[in-house]
């Protein structure tokens, strides 16, 4: 099951972005980053010269299975995601906010007499009915993730901006992050972007993009750690291709149909998504020797839009029941419960900004 957890993890994703607020972005990165950038895509268009670059590199890595290379607008399958956000509109950004009910936030200070406090935000009844902030997503207008924001709930707080850059074929390249104190800050407010611009910005993470066998359509991404000296030390490599009639993802295979995900393969078993007739996901399941081993989440609709999901995380049921959409199509309100309670214990708003 910690697999299963760690597998849906990496589904994550997020959404679109203003010009001039990725100016203000770009601006914070340093000129010899940029160089350092310019130098490897003239390195990797010597390697490639023998063959059409731009055909090679179009489809890009197929999903986000790394939750740092989030180039893909909509390939996370699970509607509850706080990042799950209609096809085909172009988002600007999303912050999204989380609301505790009076049930929910006696579960929460009972888990701290029961367990004792493990660290991050102490909430408190004084909390009940506030918006407190989940996470905020800036996007541009090619839908590629270009700042995410995350409240920090342990020592002295305050937010945690990540900032993300990309190559011609929007995918990411490289990963900058700076602390902003104030924790009570709307993300992207003319406020936070004065707070902001005074904190220091820093690289934590570099992307190199290889094509290592172009008969079978195999990319390599190999992503470092950037030290303040400059030196950047290897964490991992992604392989990803085509072999035979399956795509791979390192030691995984996975089965697409009409470019949707029905299949993932590997040593731990075989994970099914079966999908209505709009396409839309009804349910996921674990198989093992061809038996259903566990379904970890199904969904419900109603007129082509989902009014309730849930997800199974081998530990609890996360039933969600969403109670409005906006005029875009993307639901902006909706009530979570655990396991069998039939009290809700929060609720999730999501304000969205829209590119014209």
């Amino acid at each position: 099951m910690k697999n299963l957890c760690v597998l849906l993890m990496v589904f994550t994703l997020f959404f679109s972005c203003k010009k001039n607020d990725e100016e203000k972005i770009s601006g914070v990165v340093s000129k010899k980053t940029e160089v350092i950038k310019r130098n490897a895509e003239k390195e990797i268009s010597k390697q490639v010269a023998d063959f059409d670059k731009d055909k090679f590199y179009e489809r890009s890595f197929l999903l986000d299975w790394d939750f740092f290379i989030p180039k893909g607008r909509y390939s996370n399958f699970l509607p509850s995601s706080y990042s799950y956000a209609k096809r085909g509109v172009s988002h600007k950004s999303l912050i999204v906010w989380k609301v505790y009910t009076e049930y929910g936030m006696g579960k929460v200070l009972q888990s701290y007499a029961n367990e004792g406090e493990r660290g991050g935000k102490t909430y408190t009844k004084e909390d009940i009915g506030k918006k407190l902030l989940v996470a905020g997503y800036k996007y541009d207008e090619q839908g590629c993730l270009v700042s995410s924001i995350e409240p920090i709930l342990y020592g002295e707080g305050g937010q945690m901006e990540t900032v993300y850059e990309y190559d011609s074929y929007n995918r990411c390249t490289a990963l900058y992050s700076r602390v902003v104190p104030e924790i009570d800050l709307i993300p992207y407010s003319e406020e936070y972007y004065k707070k902001a611009e005074k904190c220091t910005i820093i690289q934590d993470d570099l992307r190199e993009y290889i094509p290592i066998n172009k008969k079978n359509d195999i990319l390599e991404c190999k992503s470092y750690y950037v030290h303040s000296d400059g030196k950047k030390d290897l964490i991992s490599t992604i392989k990803e291709g085509k072999t035979e009639d399956y795509f791979f993802y390192n030691n995984q295979k996975v089965l697409l149909i009409n470019n949707r995900l029905e299949e993932i393969k590997n040593e731990n078993g075989v994970w099914k998504f079966l999908y209505n007739e709009y396409g839309q996901i009804l349910e996921a399941v674990q198989t093992a020797n061809n038996k259903v081993k566990e379904k970890f989440f199904d969904a419900k609709y109603k007129n082509g839009e989902l009014i309730e999901s849930k997800y199974y995380d081998g530990r609890l049921v996360i039933k969600t029941v969403y109670k409005k959409y906006d005029n875009f199509g993307d639901w902006v309100e909706a009530d979570i419960y655990y396991n069998n309670d039939k009290n809700c214990s929060f609720t999730i708003f999501r304000d969205f900004e829209y590119y014209d």
